[in-house]
């Protein structure tokens, strides 16, 4: 299938919104306007051949003589007109000596077209002496053999052409440029209304946070906690926008999101009926969580899909015009924005990366740091919550029983970084903040982790025959 009709079909399946599909680039529109290009070149004897020929014995000549003129004589050009109307013109060079079209490889059919061009709008500008608002990104037609060329312009520093506006070249960039300026406007505000969707979430699950926070606090409350800290466990295993992982670390694919959104989707499905969502406010937050992330694949697949589409047609446009806009323009969408409207600050437009790390961003600070997670708390030499926490001078926290340990050991390093200050450890140590924390996030965790300790340190005082704590039997 050719990309054209692949595109139209991606855009019809009914995933994306009418409001988008308006705004994605008119592929098929665009064609139609590369053909007219066409045919109005070859109304000026500048056909498909004539351009490949004129650019390839320049580029030749410049390459090897280092001619500077001949650089200069064959020419594409882009101008603005009032900071705003974006106008791509045709500039044919012209013998210093008689005014005719310079270049000896132009067809006697096509000077003769371009002198009639050039006296129907008798308006000659030089290059030297544009105005400073002009972008110069030219195509320009002429240079004679090196040597005459040399000859007949060392005397000529301003090289005078005639200007030819190319009508439907100037269409097609005028549609691109608006079409470019709609899908940034898209982005904006889906990506705005992204944050306030997860805001808005982590406003409601802040309040059930606070309910389960009381002294006294509903189990209701407490159960909700649990499972939205399993939820947010499964999807940061999921890593569903963005891999941390060494083998494929960095921003997913939107296909690869896919797969990851969907298998997030399956984990919770599987989780026993205890863990989760109990109350019809808790269902509806799950939906609407599931939502911001379908909603910023689908977001993630329609920039991909133009992105492509804008591609395709810029080389579409270089390889059947022959205009080489590709030595002066980029394909990527945000450079060519600036291009074609300087006067705007143009976002990172249709930058897959940067709308998911971002939103990606919004959704860890707004919503998974409200619910701790007890990986993010472990002791890294127990592996279970950091009882009791001890925090070192080199910042690097461990639990009291491990550190103990160390102490008896007669080690003074720190574990994690290798710096001196575990013998000279001692209560003062204690980071009573994050315990208070610690016992107020997980307090099953820390009531289990007090129980084995305990055990542990009976033990030690009374043998391996030891059991715990039981209640004294009189006799």
């Amino acid at each position: 299938m050719k990309f054209g009709a692949e595109y139209q079909a991606a855009l019809g399946k009914g995933e994306y919104p009418p409001q988008w599909i308006n705004s994605s680039i008119s592929y098929k529109k665009l064609k139609k306007c590369i053909k007219r290009i066409r045919q109005e070149l070859s109304s000026l004897g500048l056909d498909h051949e004539t351009l490949n020929a004129l650019w390839q014995h320049i580029g030749t000549h410049a390459s090897t003589s280092g001619d500077y003129d001949s650089k200069r004589l064959m020419q594409y050009q882009f101008t603005t007109e009032d900071g705003q109307r974006f106008v791509p013109r045709l500039c044919i060079a012209l013998d210093p000596e008689d005014g005719s079209p310079m270049d000896a490889w132009l067809a006697p059919e096509t000077k003769k077209i371009l002198q009639r061009v050039g006296r129907r709008h008798s308006s000659i500008a030089t290059t030297a002496g544009r105005p400073n608002g002009d972008l110069t990104r030219s195509i320009s037609f002429g240079s004679e053999q090196s040597d005459t060329l040399a000859e007949r312009t060392k005397n000529h520093d301003d090289i005078e052409t005639i200007e030819v506006p190319l009508t439907s070249d100037s269409e097609f960039f005028q549609i691109l440029r608006k079409e470019l300026q709609d899908l940034e406007d898209l982005q904006v505000r889906e990506q705005k209304g992204l944050t306030q969707h997860i805001e808005s979430l982590a406003s409601d699950l802040e309040a059930v946070k606070l309910r389960a926070n009381k002294k006294k606090p509903s189990k209701d409350a407490k159960r909700e906690i649990d499972t939205w800290r399993e939820i947010f466990r499964l999807y940061i295993e999921s890593e569903i926008f963005v891999s941390d992982h060494e083998s494929d670390a960095g921003v997913r694919s939107a296909d690869k999101a896919a797969q990851q959104l969907t298998y997030f989707a399956k984990q919770l499905a599987q989780r026993p009926s205890q863990a989760k969502p109990k109350s019809a406010e808790a269902h509806i937050a799950l939906e609407r969580f599931m939502s911001i992330n379908t909603t910023l694949l689908r977001l993630l697949k329609f920039q991909e899909l133009n992105r492509r589409a804008l591609g395709k047609i810029l080389k579409k446009f270089d390889k059947q015009t022959s205009l080489n806009s590709n030595n002066t323009i980029s394909s990527d969408p945000t450079q060519l924005l600036s291009t074609l409207s300087p006067h705007q600050n143009n976002n990172k437009l249709l930058s897959t990366a940067t709308l998911a790390r971002a939103t990606a961003s919004t959704i860890s600070t707004s919503l998974l740091t409200l619910i701790p997670q007890l990986d993010d708390y472990l002791c890294p030499i127990c592996m279970s919550i950091t009882y009791r926490p001890i925090r070192l001078r080199c910042n690097h926290v461990f639990c009291i029983r491990c550190m103990i340990r160390l102490q008896r050991d007669s080690k003074d390093e720190c574990p994690m970084c290798r710096e001196r200050g575990v013998l000279e450890a001692t209560e003062n140590n204690l980071d009573k903040d994050l315990q208070k924390f610690l016992k107020q996030e997980f307090k099953g965790e820390v009531a289990e982790k007090k129980r084995e300790n305990d055990l542990l340190a009976g033990k030690e005082l009374f043998g391996e025959g030891y059991e715990g704590t039981h209640k004294c039997v009189v006799m």
